[in-house]
């Protein structure tokens, strides 16, 4: 189980992503998790807007609550309201109720997923839900009150996607006092890291051998790549990555060759575009190293320098290694 680290009125988990953007994000989260204010986050496909709802309700005071996803765009419509409100049906032996989403989710976070998908009559519903805050099963006549946070995405940002047009804006203005807008992947590559340790740790390899890290070779293809398939695409390419590698770090020849054929191209407007590079690069990529490793000749084998050098740049950027690792713990590093 993961542990929390506890701040004044709110838990946030450690190793969150390193970008500037996605900590300003994340500071939003924390000032926002302890009300039940509704949420509406919008970004690209697979940018990491479902992980953001959950770390919405993991930071809140609903976080021992149920966390309810609606897939908005795949619920066939026949059925959509009684999935979301549930229903009652009058049988033979008496009423018949379903529980739809709203009612799972009680004491916790329901999030709508894709919600410009959904119809306009089940919008006007779940308008009139946040308005009046009570709703009837499909078939009902009692009025039950409902006892979830909203969280709702769309994909790209509001009012620039082809949905927002057919999206209510009373909707827009009763589930969102708060906007988020989610950058791609290729907008925040200091986020990059952050997901390859997640994905490892999810494919650990073969039988033969557990893959530990990658190497800064292999991270930098990874940085110069623009991932038009966000999160989803990176995941796929680490965990191709971990299925080749017969070692315990991840080479570049390990990852898929599209990724090694754009490379040099992808290097060149990487600097161009003045996002990550040079001294930036290298200071993530030793961040990375000392995260990742547990020896020192650990840490200068995945950046490809020696121990004088890496002691050297430890000082230069003021860099330190973990000091809850013993084995790091002879290395020096700033005065």
């Amino acid at each position: 189980m993961p542990r929390y680290e506890q701040s004044a009125s709110q838990k946030i988990l450690p190793g969150t992503p390193r970008s500037v953007m996605m900590q300003h994000i994340l500071q939003t989260v924390e000032r926002i998790a302890v009300s039940d204010l509704g949420v509406l986050i919008s970004g690209e496909p697979s940018a990491g807007k479902e992980w953001l709802a959950r770390m919405i309700h993991r930071c809140s005071g609903r976080s021992a609550g149920p966390f309810v996803r609606v897939d908005c765009a795949s619920l066939p419509r026949r059925d959509l309201e009684t999935k979301i409100f549930g229903s009652e049906v009058l049988t033979l032996s008496g009423i018949k109720v379903r529980t739809g989403a709203l009612e799972e989710a009680k004491g916790g976070t329901i999030f709508f997923d894709q919600i410009a998908k959904l119809p306009a009559g089940t919008v006007a519903k779940i308008a009139r839900m946040l308005e009046y805050q009570d709703f009837r099963r499909v078939g009902g006549y009692d009025e039950n009150t409902p006892n979830v946070r909203v969280i709702a995405s769309l994909h790209k940002n509001y009012g620039e996607s082809s949905n927002a047009r057919n999206f209510r804006t009373d909707l827009y203005y009763r589930i969102t006092p708060v906007l988020l807008n989610l950058p791609p992947l290729r907008e925040r590559p200091g986020d990059i890291p952050f997901f390859i340790e997640k994905f490892i740790l999810e494919f650990p390899g073969s039988s033969q051998q557990w893959v530990k890290a990658i190497t800064s070779a292999a991270l930098y293809t990874c940085l110069a790549y623009d991932w038009p398939g966000n999160i989803r695409e990176l995941k796929d390419a680490i965990r191709y990555a971990t299925i080749m590698c017969a070692e315990r770090y991840i080479q570049p020849g390990h990852l898929p060759a599209y990724l090694l054929r754009r490379d040099r191209k992808r290097g060149e407007a990487l600097n161009t575009r003045g996002v990550l590079h040079g001294e930036r690069l290298e200071k993530l990529m030793i961040e990375h190293a000392l995260k990742t490793s547990t020896t020192t000749s650990e840490v200068a084998s995945l950046l490809g320098m020696s121990l004088e050098t890496l002691s050297s740049k430890l000082l230069e950027y003021e860099l330190s290694p973990d000091p809850g690792n013993p084995l790091l713990g002879n290395m020096r590093g700033p005065q």
